[in-house]
């Protein structure tokens, strides 16, 4: 096939009327119809007769539409050229994102983020992947109310999607710019949590991730939480990144525990629980802490903890967590508390 009939084409304007939605009152449905021509854009991007400069000139010039079908074309005809010309459909890629059909762009998106990655433009993946995965909340369950009920976060697409599209992006990210993606995925996950607790009047950052991700897996199965597959991801990224270098655990440490929600601190535990020797002087002064030792959302992560890490603590230290456990949380209110307090008692004594 001849580059010239590119240009052959441009000049007649076959490049410069995409179909736009046409909405049938009656049956109240929206079309979004094939354009020919965007699909023979995605063919000839593929084919090395033409230049890629005049594939990207050709694709700029098409006007602007709100047709979910072209927009996927166009982003086939990106993905084959150059990653110095597919960082310039960033914008154009970050608006299609916003129209409410969504059909398979996520999944070409994701791969974009890919080629982006490869082609060492890591600065435009990581604002694409910002884009790709953000959350918001659910309109549809805004509802005027007394009761401060939860926010549910809300994903541009699919939940089942999104965990897919997440898994293929996330290792590569990883790979490329290290540090980088777990600030981009802890972003994520701090901005759903600002949603979801956005009507708590419980003071501090209580985000009950305790109740709605009680164990934090790596092998997480198929959830339908957005929040549960953002703090599995940050867990996951986290570990991964200091299983690579050892180096690193001082700074994710720092970087999760800026983000202050409940959740990012029981990460913290989780990564020290993996990696015990790497910052005992951390460790200690996590075991030490009152506050985590009574709290009950970070339960499930200090035993473990220190479980694995007690004999690093002098016997001054030790005898100290004797004595918090022996007195129990303060339950001066609640003779329940103390009951069930003592039934844990034993437990966590065998624990160490």
């Amino acid at each position: 096939m001849s580059h010239v009939w590119l240009s052959l084409l441009e000049k007649e304007g076959f490049f410069k009327s995409p179909p736009e939605p046409e909405y049938d009152s009656d049956k109240k449905l929206i079309y979004y119809s094939l354009w020919p021509v965007s699909r023979y854009l995605a063919h000839v991007s593929s084919l090395k007769t033409f230049a890629p400069a005049e594939i990207f000139r050709v694709i700029k010039s098409i006007p602007k539409t709100k047709n979910t079908r072209v927009h996927i074309d166009l982003i086939d005809c990106v993905i084959n050229l150059p990653p110095k010309f597919a960082k310039e459909f960033i914008n154009e890629v970050e608006e299609w994102l916003n129209f409410p059909f969504q059909h398979f762009l996520p999944e070409k998106v994701a791969s974009l983020i890919i080629h982006l990655c490869e082609g060492e433009e890591i600065e435009k993946a990581l604002q694409l992947t910002k884009s790709l995965f953000e959350v918001k909340s659910d309109s549809k369950k805004l509802k005027k109310t007394r009761l401060k009920i939860p926010v549910t976060p809300k994903a541009r697409f699919e939940t089942w999607d999104y965990e897919d599209e997440f898994n293929k992006v996330i290792p590569i990210l990883v790979k490329k710019s290290g540090i980088k993606a777990l600030e981009c995925v802890s972003d994520l996950f701090r901005e759903a949590l600002d949603i979801r607790n956005q009507n708590n009047k419980v003071r501090g950052y209580e985000d009950y991730s305790y109740i709605w991700c009680s164990t934090i897996s790596a092998s997480i199965h198929r959830s339908h939480d957005i929040l549960e597959i953002l703090m599995v991801t940050v867990c996951k990224t986290a570990k991964e990144l200091v299983s690579i270098n050892k180096d690193r655990m001082a700074t994710v440490i720092k970087m999760m525990e800026k983000k202050q929600w409940n959740a990012f601190q029981r990460i913290v535990l989780i990564i020290l629980s993996e990696f015990p020797d790497s910052v005992p002087e951390i460790i200690v002064k996590k075991l030490m802490d009152k506050i985590l030792f009574d709290a009950a959302w970070a339960r499930s992560e200090y035993w473990p903890l220190a479980n694995k890490s007690f004999n690093i603590l002098s016997s001054d230290q030790q005898n100290i967590i004797f004595k918090w456990i022996e007195e129990g949380p303060n339950y001066e209110h609640s003779e329940q508390g103390k009951k069930v307090w003592r039934m844990r008692d034993e437990r966590y004594l065998s624990v160490l």
